[in-house]
């Protein structure tokens, strides 16, 4: 199978989102996070190793997994 190069950007965007929203699930869990605080913390270390892996992959492969193309911001 072989994907567009638009397609396959957009699939590792929604990895690396996945993996970030996994990732703070998993750290609210381990700490047994309750109210909105404990949980903003625990969302930004998921959304730091969703990061962290997205700037390793894209330092690995020289090619960005997020572009203004598949990007979004928050209005």
């Amino acid at each position: 199978m072989h994907m567009s190069s638009s397609h396959l950007k957009s699939a590792v965007a929604l990895i690396f989102t996945l993996l970030g929203e996994a990732s703070a699930t998993q750290t609210a869990r381990g700490v047994d996070a309750h109210g909105f605080k404990e949980n903003e913390i625990a969302s930004k270390q998921g959304g730091h190793v969703a990061g962290s892996a997205s700037n390793e992959l894209q330092a690995k492969t020289g090619r960005a997994g997020s572009t203004k193309v598949n990007y979004k911001t928050i209005a």
